[in-house]
């Protein structure tokens, strides 16, 4: 049996953070959602790396790419998938990249690409 993947979810908006939740623990995927990147940073502290992070693109005090390179520089390699809500030219060099709104079976085929 596969070990289970860690899941980080990182969104400021707390009922897309549940939906997301919902639908990978239903996939058998160990999540753990916070709504701020500072949040993010101490649980990292406290855990370890996710094997993902799921990050939204645009939040306050920090994105999600800055999120990520932050957390690279401190701890290592990891996998990354961002979302965005915002379609547009600022987001042509964010990879990968899932557009909101997403289904189940988007979200699911883009993590399941990064894994």
């Amino acid at each position: 049996m596969a070990a289970t993947k860690k899941v980080l979810v990182v969104d400021d908006n707390l009922q897309i953070g549940s939906l997301i939740q919902r639908i990978l623990d239903r996939e058998g995927f160990d999540v753990t959602t916070v709504s701020t990147p500072q949040d993010a940073l101490a649980w990292c502290e406290q855990n370890g790396l996710p094997d993902l992070l799921l990050s939204d693109v645009k939040m306050p005090q920090m994105s999600g790419p800055e999120l990520s390179r932050q957390l690279k520089e401190l701890h290592g390699d990891f996998a990354v998938v961002f979302m965005s809500g915002f379609p547009g030219d600022e987001n042509e060099d964010i990879v990968p990249l899932l557009p909101k709104p997403f289904n189940r079976e988007e979200l699911i085929a883009a993590i399941n690409a990064i894994l």
